[in-house]
């Protein structure tokens, strides 16, 4: 079963037996030919030539090896295969703020996604709902924004609190294990909205100064960091040092996403702050504040990467930061973010999110997704892939489980192959024999029946889904929301 392996090699040659020899025979050597994570695997009857650039181009050939015993009985086929991945971003993101999960959890997960050749774990640690990273100059962030009284998320309601927190040594610990598969972590720090958590602890940071609760639902929140007090910046970029310090890849997630005006367009201090820079509008006073950001990073070697809505209202970002595509990605202002050089990590809602049903995102639908846009002139702005998890709806591993095999595979495939020959019943045939090496981790995959439903089961599927995820107030806020973005669209 040579041709079952995920993700699909570029280059495959077989021929007629197994390999006869012992581990002792498993040669491993330097070829700097070859692309920086890519590798050739020469199985012979009597040796095992692996070569590659660098150790984590070994590593893949390792895991491909690991296939191949797997799904052959133990023996390993005689072959050649010369492989490497299109995309150097292939992500996962994991949101630990809506649903708190120990440490040896993530490492199943972990595990598991270094099986499919991922190389990016995108933490989501700060948001409404709670905060979850010791950061020992605040320690109020753990002490009293980690835990909320009890979850009610869409008609699931969850009684008593529930929260947590990853110290230090955990975060290490996570960082380590990462860096044996070769995955960088990628930590998320939300800001300027998504705060609640934090002002929960340190009210002080916002426009009013008033005593904000550590959120118990989903949704959007006006509780919104103030941008035009410089206390502000100097709390964030004293997290952010403590992050550094944590976390050695290059890049830090500063969210940006669903960041309301409200406080903002009342507040003297932020109305100042945008006189003082020349601002036109609350817009462009966030990308202003993202930029500052930014640019505190990059004044410590590191990058910054936001959400894409960051520039909802026709906002402008310095193209040194990396835009996280999850809504529109068409308008002008994303387009000449590309245009201009930004780099952008495709993470469609309606096709990598597994959160959703197989109802609304069945298997072929995120196999299918080519993670580009034509509007943009420059394909080449997208660096990789990333299916994001959001946790409302996942109080465990279990669900976890369920929601993200084998759709993940799907994410995976995508990020190592591109979208060239992309050939849906044979992704099946190779997921259906990956899954055992998912299932041996204590994560059991969703059965193959929900992986693409017929038209019927699908919408019976979504509407479930959207019923148990949606109260008639979460309906009211997203129409009011819609309602002040056309009024501030309009009012441009």
């Amino acid at each position: 079963m040579i041709h079952s392996i995920l993700p699909k090699p570029r280059e495959i040659q077989v021929e007629e037996g197994f390999y006869q020899g012992g581990p002792e025979r498993m040669e491993q050597i330097c070829d700097d030919s070859l692309e920086t994570e890519g590798y050739r695997l020469k199985i012979g009857a009597q040796a095992i030539e692996m070569r590659a650039k660098t150790q984590a181009g070994f590593y893949y050939a390792e895991q491909t090896l690991r296939q191949l015993q797997r799904q052959n009985g133990g023996k390993l086929p005689l072959c050649e295969i010369v492989d490497a991945p299109v995309f150097a971003h292939r992500g996962f993101m994991l949101d630990c703020v809506r649903h708190f999960f120990p440490v040896t959890d993530l490492k199943r997960l972990i595990e598991a996604a270094a099986r499919m050749k991922l190389n990016r774990f995108h933490w989501h640690l700060t948001d409404d709902q709670g905060w979850r990273i010791e950061i020992s100059a605040f320690p109020k962030l753990t002490e009293l924004a980690s835990m909320r009284p009890f979850s009610n998320f869409g008609r699931s309601m969850e009684y008593g609190p529930h929260g947590g927190y990853y110290t230090k040594s955990d975060i290490r610990e996570i960082v380590a294990f990462c860096a044996e598969r070769h995955i960088t972590v990628i930590p998320e720090i939300e800001m300027p909205g998504h705060a609640s958590a934090l002002l929960s602890a340190y009210p002080e940071y916002s426009c009013d100064g008033k005593p904000v609760a550590v959120k118990t639902r989903g949704g959007v929140y006006a509780d919104t960091l103030c941008a035009g007090k410089e206390e502000t910046y100097a709390a964030l970029e004293a997290i952010l040092m403590e992050v550094m310090e944590l976390f050695p890849g290059k890049q830090i997630h500063l969210g940006g996403d669903e960041a309301p005006k409200d406080h903002w367009k009342a507040c003297p201090l932020c109305q100042r702050k945008m006189r003082q820079e020349g601002l036109k509008s609350e817009v462009e006073l966030q990308c202003w504040f993202t930029d500052r950001m930014a640019a505190f990073l990059k004044s410590h070697g590191r990058e910054a990467v936001v959400w894409n809505d960051a520039l909802k209202g026709g906002g402008r970002l310095s193209p040194e930061i990396t835009l996280q595509y999850w809504v529109g990605g068409d308008d002008a202002s994303t387009v000449a973010h590309a245009n201009a050089g930004g780099a952008g990590i495709q993470s469609p809602n309606l096709s990598y999110y597994l959160d959703m049903c197989y109802g609304v995102i069945p298997l072929d639908r995120a196999y299918a997704y080519v993670p580009y846009f034509p509007e943009q002139n420059r394909k080449e702005s997208t660096i990789g892939v990333e299916t994001p998890i959001w946790t409302e709806y996942m109080p465990d591993m279990k669900k976890v489980g369920y929601m993200a095999f084998p759709r993940m595979a799907a994410v995976a495939e995508t990020g190592w192959c591109g979208t060239e020959g992309k050939d849906a019943q044979s992704f099946r045939c190779r997921v259906k024999r990956f899954l055992p090496l998912v299932s041996e981790l204590g994560i059991e995959p969703a059965p193959e029946a929900v992986w693409n439903m017929k038209k019927s089961a699908r919408i019976r599927d979504a509407l479930n889904y959207w019923y148990h995820a949606l109260t008639w107030a979460d309906l009211m806020d997203f129409v009011s929301r819609l309602r002040q973005e056309k009024k501030e669209r309009d009012a441009q």
